[in-house]
């Protein structure tokens, strides 16, 4: 792990409780007005609780009402699932010293809880309740000096049809794959009864796009739209210099799919259309998981009835099926050590050796009595330079120590965090900083394997999030919804400056699909966590160099100039020109660059591929070089 890759938020050592209470108001004439002034919160008697806080061996007092302690908890319940539950609050105001006592007793413990949480002492909504800027000094010096910050959002993609049920990014050529399904009830009763007894008209229910990033900003415009009559589970991108093509698991059992030019990142298909499925491969159940084999040109997908199929795209024909041991909700596949992972609706996972034909199963993790409960696997994530496996489900998140012998593979659970509320529903690992994303509802829970607990979490989206990508090398996170957003956010990176310190523009570039009204978005500012503007920055890479080292042809990659970072000294994806032709191209050409630069607001309303006539779209620019995006031209 790199030592300088700081985590998330920071360590805020605070502590409060209540010493007294007393009561104050005038005493109400009768029943009636106690219900008048309890519903409107005003007026009557009410309870003062007087708090003592302390922070970095300072000292302070507040006095609070119970209402606001109920505005802080409902707060925080948003942003922290698992906060404790608030004490009741009884209809008729009650002042009896019995009842006030435990009501203290009930807050002290709620507040004993939350002081000692580092994910909720990170939220803001704390340190507003606390009064810690204006009664710790050394509190906001910590801020600017620890360099401790909060994920910035940088982008927005925007799906007009329907919720983001998974997406797949390609960093080398910018190029996203955003797969979108019907959610909704009468979608969900259609695919239980297998019957489209809601969908009279055969409507599209899902639809599978492809997004293309520009060359120098964040901003992304689509490329095609697919839409299919049947559900979509997931999707998954492959680009080679050969050919490159996007698939999609479908809930009739079959795999759409879309041809994409590798050079252009065009489809080949004149037109989008719901034929475009893979020939001669049917599953007997909706597809439940798919993932890809680059060098190979397989497509492998499983489905809801224990059947996993490897497919040749370059054959067009079905390669091997073998039958699970139970339905393999999600996949993850390690190319470089031909492994696949796929973790079961019986809460173990199966590991899969993809080296020959037939696939051979090599091992069922765990293969004792480890396993507590039977819930299903939810998401998995590998690290393959430690034969690390990550594995998330209602029960908790577990680790696992992956070894390999000749013939079989076994893994040991080597940590566990447990009591996580509710189930996931996606996970990524970072492995600069040791932290695990983890998917709760509308929010992403940071969770700290070296200090076994959550330490941060992310109000991520308003709707269930079903999707989560993590670039470790610009530290970028790619999150799905099914509010029908993707959101790009950027993470503090290696230098000791604050993230927001290093944002370029005040304002995330938001991109739509063809068919959606841009929203309106109002006043978003890059701030501090202590609410400063965020001062601008011409952004370079997560190293940190100075502005004007960039060499040229590689925005924001100092030193790249020359080299192919994804080539190899045999030469396998192809040979360099030498310094002499590209001095004598620069002076005849201008950079290609140039030609793909962002339009100016004076020339004329956005256009999108695939737009409709006469369409309106809301496009903000903000310069990003700390992207992966050009390395492979």
């Amino acid at each position: 792990m790199n030592s300088e890759v700081q985590k998330l938020g920071r360590d805020i050592l605070i502590s409060a409780s209540i010493e007294k209470y007393e009561v104050v108001g005038e005493v109400p004439s009768g029943m009636m007005d106690s219900l008048k002034s309890r519903v409107a919160n005003n007026g009557g008697q009410y309870a003062i609780f007087h708090l003592r806080c302390q922070h970095d061996g300072r000292h302070w007092m507040l006095r609070k009402r119970f209402s606001e302690f109920a505005a802080l908890h409902a707060s925080l319940v948003k942003k922290n699932p698992s906060v404790p539950p608030l004490p009741s609050k009884s209809l008729v105001r009650q002042f009896s010293p019995e009842a006030l006592e435990a009501r203290k007793v009930a807050l002290n413990k709620l507040l004993a809880d939350i002081c000692t949480r580092r994910d909720v002492c990170n939220c803001t909504d704390i340190w507003d309740f606390f009064s810690l800027a204006e009664n710790s000094p050394t509190f906001s010096q910590s801020g600017a000096s620890s360099g401790a910050t909060d994920p910035v959002q940088v982008a927005e993609v925007q799906e007009s049809c329907f919720g983001v049920s998974d997406i797949c990014f390609n960093a080398v050529q910018g190029l996203l794959l955003i797969g979108a399904t019907d959610s909704s009830l009468g979608a969900r009763v259609d695919a239980g009864l297998n019957v489209k007894l809601t969908n009279l008209r055969n409507a599209p229910t899902s639809q599978l796009s492809l997004w293309r990033q520009s060359k120098q900003t964040l901003r992304f415009d689509m490329e095609f739209s697919c839409k299919y009559q049947a559900g979509l589970s997931c999707v998954a991108l492959s680009m080679t210099r050969e050919r490159g093509f996007g698939v999609c698991g479908l809930g009739d059992g079959t795999v759409g799919f879309y041809e994409i030019n590798s050079g252009s990142g065009r489809g080949t298909f004149g037109t989008a259309s719901s034929t475009n499925i893979l020939p001669l491969l049917r599953h007997t159940a909706g597809v439940t998981a798919i993932a890809l084999d680059d060098s190979e040109q397989w497509v492998i997908s499983t489905c809801g009835a224990c059947q996993l199929i490897i497919y040749d795209m370059r054959r067009q024909m079905t390669q091997c099926e073998v039958q699970t041991p139970a339905i393999i909700t999600t996949m993850h596949y390690c190319e470089p050590q031909k492994r696949l992972f796929g973790g079961m609706l019986s809460g173990r996972i199966v590991a899969y050796d993809l080296s020959t034909l037939p696939i051979r199963q090599l091992a069922i993790i765990p293969d004792s009595a480890e396993l507590v409960g039977n819930t299903k696997i939810c998401s998995l994530d590998y690290d393959s330079v430690t034969s690390t496996l990550f594995s998330a489900k209602k029960d908790g998140l577990a680790i696992w120590t992956v070894k390999s012998g000749a013939d079989s593979c076994w893994g040991r659970c080597t940590g566990q965090i447990k009591d996580i509320p509710g189930a996931p529903t996606a996970m990524a690992w970072i492995n600069s900083s040791r932290e695990l994303l983890v998917a709760l509802g509308s929010t992403i829970s940071v969770y700290d394997v070296d200090g076994a607990g959550a330490t941060y979490n992310i109000p991520a989206h308003s709707d269930e999030i079903s999707s989560i990508i993590f670039l470790d090398g610009p530290r970028r996170m790619f999150s799905a919804s099914k509010d029908k957003t993707v959101k790009i956010w950027d993470f503090p990176t290696c230098r000791s400056a604050s993230l927001q310190d290093s944002i370029g523009s005040d304002t995330p570039t938001h991109s739509y699909s063809s068919s959606a009204a841009p929203p309106t978005y109002s006043g978003f500012q890059a701030k501090d966590r202590f609410g400063a503007p965020a001062s601008s920055f011409n952004r370079n890479d997560p190293l940190g160099l100075p502005p004007g080292n960039e060499a040229p042809g590689r925005a924001g990659y100092p030193g790249l100039a020359g080299a192919d970072p994804f080539s190899n000294s045999g030469g396998a994806r192809g040979s360099l020109p030498s310094s002499a032709s590209l001095l004598e191209s620069a002076k005849t050409r201008p950079p290609t660059f140039a030609a793909k630069a962002a339009p100016a607001s004076s020339s004329g309303p956005l256009k999108v591929a695939g737009a409709a006539q006469g369409a309106t779209f809301l496009r903000h620019d903000s310069d990003d070089e700390d992207d992966l995006l050009g390395w492979d031209n």
